[in-house]
C-alpha cells in the first residue's frame, strides 16, 4: 500500500533520513500508530530523485517494508 509522509530529517552526508507517515484523512495528520520510517539515498537514486533536493518538510509517497530493525521506505516519489 502506498503511503504519504513528510521528511522529518535527512542526513545528506550519511545518506539516510526518516519520514513521518501521514493519515489518509483531510487534513492529513501524522499517523501516530506508525513509527517514523527509515529511507536510504539509494531509494532516491532508484527513483531518479536528486538527494540534494530533499529537505525536511518535503512530502514523499512510498511503500513501507517491515524489516527486523524497523520500517523502511521503498519506491519513493516526490509529491508535488
Amino acid at each position: 500500500m502506498r503511503r504519504i509522509g513528510v521528511v522529518r530529517n535527512f542526513f545528506h552526508q550519511r545518506g539516510f533520513g526518516f519520514l513521518r507517515v501521514l493519515t489518509d484523512g483531510k487534513p492529513a495528520r501524522v499517523d501516530s500508530s506508525l513509527p517514523d520510517v527509515f529511507f536510504h539515498v539509494k531509494e532516491l537514486k532508484l527513483a531518479g530523485i536528486d538527494s540534494d533536493e530533499i529537505k525536511s518538510g518535503d512530502t514523499l509517497e512510498f511503500d513501507i517494508t517491515d524489516f527486523p530493525k524497523g520500517l523502511v521506505a521503498s519506491k519513493i516519489a516526490v509529491v508535488q
